[in-house]
């Protein structure tokens, strides 16, 4: 009889042990399909609506207090079955696993994809019809830190508050001008410069030229996956000031009929050629 009360004794014990507990909380969202239209050529308008949650480990608006979320991602899209482009719009809310019924953070943009950083969430608008992508940076109080074409360089400087965005924008409007380097740190500390010049006339359509920067620091890296630089160079570097002995480098690879073209902004006490001037404007030679 002792023998028989044990074994009970240890299967209920078991049982409450592995017994796995109540969700406490729960959250969720719909996704659906419409048709909207079909015109006589049989072509269909419709719209997608999709719901998607995130875990992000993430600093609102304060860098030393990095917390949990999930992010709950609806997206609405609209299109038709005779384009390539969409109409997209993603609304994003930010909830912390500490109080998940509080809305920590809200965003709706329309774009094709919402990245959230660290610290910083990126925008990217998909390209159509060889286009080039675009992409934009902003910190969580929805300031924009840099926007450009293709990719968006950045450089960490290790131990310190300090970072380094670059990016390329090209220019449809002004024949004169091939675009603008974007060269900022933060959403109130960027410098814009315009370079004016035209390519040669039978060069292949203007792409966003390679971007990189160059030190002569052998320890400074380079990560491919990540488009980040980081610099050992500066280490410790904690006043835009102290910022030195880096360059800017931008190269047209215009075709192989031509050389590449290649321009160099020296960065002098942080600022691009030393100068003051946010707004600045350099010439092809």
């Amino acid at each position: 009889m002792l023998i028989i009360l044990m074994v009970m004794t240890f299967v209920c014990s078991y049982s409450q042990q592995n017994q796995k507990p109540k969700s406490s909380f729960s959250n969720s969202g719909e996704s659906s399909f419409t048709i909207i239209d079909r015109d006589s050529d049989s072509i269909y308008t419709y719209k997608i609506v999709e719901t998607d949650y995130k875990l992000v480990y993430i600093a609102l608006n304060d860098s030393s207090k990095l917390n949990y979320y999930f992010a709950k991602y609806t997206t609405t899209s609209e299109s038709n079955t005779n384009s390539e482009n969409q109409n997209r719009e993603i609304e994003i809310e930010v909830h912390p696993l500490d109080n998940p019924e509080r809305i920590d953070f809200k965003l709706k943009e329309a774009c094709d994809d919402i990245i959230l950083g660290t610290e910083i969430f990126t925008t990217k608008e998909d390209a159509c019809c060889g286009g080039e992508d675009k992409l934009a940076i902003y910190d969580y109080n929805k300031k924009l830190i840099i926007k450009g074409n293709e990719k968006i360089i950045s450089g960490s400087i290790p131990n310190s508050p300090l970072k380094i965005y670059i990016a390329w924008e090209n220019e449809d409007s002004d024949e004169t001008t091939l675009g603008t380097l974007h060269y900022s740190y933060n959403s109130k500390d960027k410098y814009d410069i315009k370079v004016k010049g035209i390519l040669p006339s039978d060069s292949s359509t203007l792409r966003t030229p390679e971007i990189s920067i160059i030190t002569s620091n052998s320890k400074d890296e380079f990560n491919n996956e990540t488009n980040e630089y980081t610099l050992w160079s500066l280490n410790g570097c904690n006043s835009k000031a102290l910022v030195n002995n880096i360059t800017i480098q931008i190269v047209f690879d215009c075709d192989y009929k031509h050389k590449k073209i290649t321009l160099s902004f020296p960065i002098i006490k942080g600022k691009p050629f030393g100068k003051e001037d946010r707004q600045q404007i350099v010439f092809l030679k």
